[in-house]
């Protein structure tokens, strides 16, 4: 399966990607003279923020601190426009309009507000929810809580983790499915599944499409014409923005006709003693204040991306996953879980390395080397529980991570598999 690769026809692509130049931007990569290096290999976890995304949630801050939607002053008059702002510079990333752009507080609050939505308008009571075990809990346990009215059955998946389209065909044809609900993404094995052919499956047998695209979109993109979801949820924390904000983006001919699961200030127009009037387009969704410094935020972290344009992003980390694929493969004594292709999949790698227990392997590259992994289930564990019985480590790269580190970090995962090798041997 050929990795999606998503460019809308605004962002332009720049031949190479300056990767001193973006490092400079990131102060937690600057160490000075003499300090020992450090690492970051788990932006699947979250990523690093640069210097013009803080200065934008600081400048929210310094400057403004208002509230939006509400007042006259300049200040609020000010703030109102940049989050509005921000709401068009996400639709523009994905491809879609502004009134199809629900800020939420991240990629799992996207997923239940869908889940939430779909049952309290009644789109998936009584039906069945198709997803797999290869999802985040984020996109398990939503569809899982919406009780006896909804029926979830789970696709098999390929050999590398992503969905079998043929088990997805087979669910369908049975009948009564409401939904489909997919990571675009592991978080534990990087595979990249094919929304696109997924999406025209759903369309043919008549079912909605929801997308956890949070380890996704950062890496490949999207276009909303291109794949043609019903939903889409992601986090500004997984692509440079700061935490606490995130995104749902739904179709507008469904979204216009959702009835909203909680209510407020900001949903509503008017409110009598016997009715209220709701607002119309996404702020009917945002009830209360919004994370305002959120949203500008993971505005000017997308801003960052087409700085270097995504086609030069994405080359560059392509480079980066062949590169830690064919370390890997030289290691003995290291099982690497999924795709061995960096075709489809992103730069997140899960593994075990004999005899050593996950959180242990990650503590010491942490305390002897400065290497910031992760391990554990990740939040995944029904597919977690498949591979290892203690977890995994994780490692997982962004662009503004080097060759140099992932030798430095394989040379560092030697010297651990070397010294337990010693201690298993005395």
């Amino acid at each position: 399966m050929k990795q999606q690769t998503v460019v809308t026809p605004e962002r332009k692509a720049v031949a190479e990607l300056d990767i001193q130049a973006v490092r400079q931007d990131f102060d937690l990569l600057r160490g000075g003279p003499g300090d020992t290096p450090y690492v970051y290999l788990d932006s699947a976890s979250t990523s690093l923020t640069p210097r013009p995304v803080v200065e934008a949630v600081a400048h929210y801050y310094s400057e403004l601190n208002a509230n939006i939607h509400r007042a006259s002053y300049a200040k609020a008059i000010e703030a109102t426009r940049l989050f509005e702002e921000a709401r068009e510079t996400v639709a523009r990333f994905v491809g879609a309009g502004t009134d199809e752009i629900v800020f939420t507080a991240n990629a799992s609050a996207s997923l239940n507000l869908v889940a939430q939505l779909l049952h309290r308008n009644g789109l998936v009571d009584d039906g069945v929810v198709l997803t797999t075990l290869a999802e985040h809990h984020s996109n398990l346990l939503p569809w899982r809580n919406l009780g006896k009215e909804v029926s979830v059955k789970y696709i098999e998946l390929r050999d590398d983790y992503s969905v079998d389209l043929d088990s997805l065909e087979t669910h369908l044809r049975a009948g009564g499915v409401r939904l489909v609900a997919l990571n675009y993404a592991s978080n534990v094995t990087g595979t990249v599944n094919d929304i696109a052919a997924v999406s025209r499956l759903a369309r043919e047998y008549g079912c909605l499409l929801a997308v956890d695209g949070a380890q996704g979109v950062p890496h490949c993109g999207f276009s909303a014409a291109e794949l043609d979801v019903d939903f889409l949820a992601f986090s500004a924390h997984k692509m440079l923005g700061p935490t606490g904000v995130g995104v749902l983006y739904a179709k507008k001919s469904l979204l216009s006709g959702l009835a909203p699961v909680s209510v407020g200030g900001g949903t509503v127009r008017s409110v009598s003693a016997s009715s209220a009037l709701p607002l119309g387009g996404p702020s009917r969704f945002e009830v209360g204040t919004p994370n305002i410094s959120g949203a500008l935020g993971l505005a000017a972290a997308i801003d960052y991306v087409d700085r270097f344009g995504m086609g030069a992003i994405q080359a560059y980390e392509a480079e980066l996953t062949a590169d830690a694929l064919r370390r890997f493969s030289r290691m003995e004594g290291v099982s690497l879980f999924g795709s061995r292709e960096s075709a489809n999949r992103v730069g997140t790698f899960s593994f075990r390395l004999d005899g050593v227990p996950a959180d242990m392997l990650c503590q010491v590259l942490a305390d002897a080397y400065n290497i910031a992994t992760r391990g554990g289930h990740h939040c995944a564990q029904p597919l977690v529980d498949r591979l290892s019985e203690d977890g995994v480590c994780r490692m997982s790269t962004y662009f503004y991570n080097t060759r140099a580190e992932l030798g430095f970090f394989f040379d560092s995962l030697q010297s651990v598999k070397d010294e337990f090798s010693k201690q298993g041997t005395r």
